[in-house]
């Protein structure tokens, strides 16, 4: 356990500098985006990217996160990884090939709804097939990722991740100063298949190495695909209900209530609280997940102290977003963004974005546990308070975002309270009152300097 708690802080590390460092640069690029594009356009992009890490979420049907629960079964040997993982994974690249075939063949009527549900321009053929093959390549190097981070492979996945993504940025900002400051659509795709096309090349080359030091032994183990099978069900229904309340469905969704131009600024808001929530995802989320399937066939104190080491550091984190937001958000949007009708529904949107990482070790637990179902059934509750309910209703933005954030704080509070009474586990939600001290200290500071 030692060794196992060890390799855990080493992944915290090395996916906490993986995060911070590609989500800075990244979100470099987005303001940049946002600077030299015009509204609509910068709206437009940021519809196209939400749907299409939408559809590949909901076309990965499950899969990646139902690896965490049976990762040690399909590492004990070559022929349970080619029986669990690989037949699982082939099945994956078939469903997003199809996907991309039927997105080509059908280009003119989906491009034509596209352009007319958000009042767009047509997009060009070039890039709908670009677009297209990236959903396979996307969808591929997420499930390759995971096998590697659940395998501590921290380091050489962080590695990758940030070369490909240093290459991206020159091809996109370097042909932007050739073609005297000019970006267009076709050459931003362009630049993302080329990542995507060496990212999944490297990804491969590490499983490869994965599974040629598993042992070949052919052993006769306990039957596991119904287990499996109705495992990917709920971690299907649970990834889908999560995803409408992520910010890539959100901003889509906002856009074709009350347009791109005004929506235009949530997607900055977005891009900035993705950022936080990508550095706590990929730094807690994966990382837990790894721990906690490498003890869940261990005694429920090993669990719980898994759980706690998991989850101190991340609560205390997203306590300090929070207090250091509530000090310094309106005075910083008021001084960058005039616009203050907008001021308040984009600090609720900031929160609801922010708010969902406190599901994070909450749901790794229950899907290494094959407990989703009871995520499912409360997630699928909000959806339909919130969705089906806002039918009935028309309202501004402002009551939307306010009733999807009240409806989330009691999700959680539903689903803590399942945790304790169903699988007796207590997550440490409590914060040492220095830490508050701190951060209040440190919002007031940047608050002095904002005024500057």
């Amino acid at each position: 356990m030692i060794s196992i708690y060890k390799l855990f802080d080493r992944a915290v590390k090395w996916n906490a500098f993986e995060a911070f460092v590609y989500q800075t640069l990244l979100t470099l690029h987005q303001i940049l985006l946002f600077q030299v594009l015009n509204r609509s356009c910068f709206g437009l992009l940021g519809t196209i990217f939400s749907l299409l890490y939408l559809i590949i979420l909901i076309l990965n049907l499950g899969f990646d996160k139902s690896l965490a629960p049976f990762y040690r079964a399909f590492m004990q040997n070559k022929i349970q990884f080619r029986k669990i993982f690989l037949t699982q994974f082939i099945l994956q690249i078939s469903i997003l090939s199809m996907t991309s075939f039927f997105f080509i063949f059908f280009y003119s009527n989906l491009s034509q709804l596209f352009s007319a549900s958000f009042k767009c321009p047509v997009i060009t053929f070039k890039t709908w097939i670009i677009i297209s093959l990236l959903i396979i390549l996307e969808g591929i190097k997420k499930s390759l990722k995971m096998i590697a981070q659940l395998s501590f492979l921290n380091k050489e996945s962080a590695l990758i991740e940030l070369t490909s993504l240093i290459i991206y940025l020159i091809i996109i900002w370097s042909s932007y100063f050739y073609n005297s400051y000019t970006i267009d659509f076709s050459l931003i795709f362009s630049a993302l298949l080329i990542q995507s096309l060496l990212s999944n090349l490297l990804f491969s080359f590490l499983i490869l190495k994965i599974y040629k030091k598993l042992p070949i032994k052919n052993e006769i183990y306990e039957p596991l695909s119904n287990r499996i099978a109705k495992n990917r069900l709920f971690d299907f229904i649970n990834e889908i209900t999560r995803l409408l309340f992520s910010g890539n469905f959100l901003i889509p969704f906002l856009a074709f209530f009350f347009g791109l131009a005004q929506i235009s600024i949530l997607k900055l808001i977005n891009i900035i609280a993705i950022y936080i929530s990508v550095i706590l995802e990929r730094t807690f989320g994966l990382t837990s997940g790894a721990l906690l399937s490498h003890v869940k066939d261990l005694s429920k104190e090993m669990k719980q102290r898994a759980l706690n080491i998991a989850t101190r550091k991340l609560y205390t984190i997203l306590y300090g977003i929070m207090i250091l937001s509530i000090i310094s958000f309106n005075v910083i949007f008021k001084k960058y963004f005039p616009n203050e009708k907008l001021i308040f529904p984009s600090y609720i949107f900031f929160l609801i974005i922010i708010f969902e990482n406190f599901f994070i070790t909450y749901e790794e637990f229950f899907l290494v546990e094959e407990k989703i179902y009871y995520f499912c059934i409360i997630n699928l509750t909000s959806v339909f308070l919130f969705y089906g309910l806002l039918t009935l209703f028309k309202t501004f933005l402002l009551n939307y975002l306010i009733y999807l954030l009240i409806i989330r704080i009691f999700t959680f509070l539903f689903i803590r309270t399942i945790s304790k009474y169903k699988l007796k586990i207590r997550l440490p939600y409590k914060i040492d009152i220095k830490y508050i001290l701190i951060y209040i200290i440190l919002g007031l500071f940047c608050l002095f300097f904002t005024f500057i």
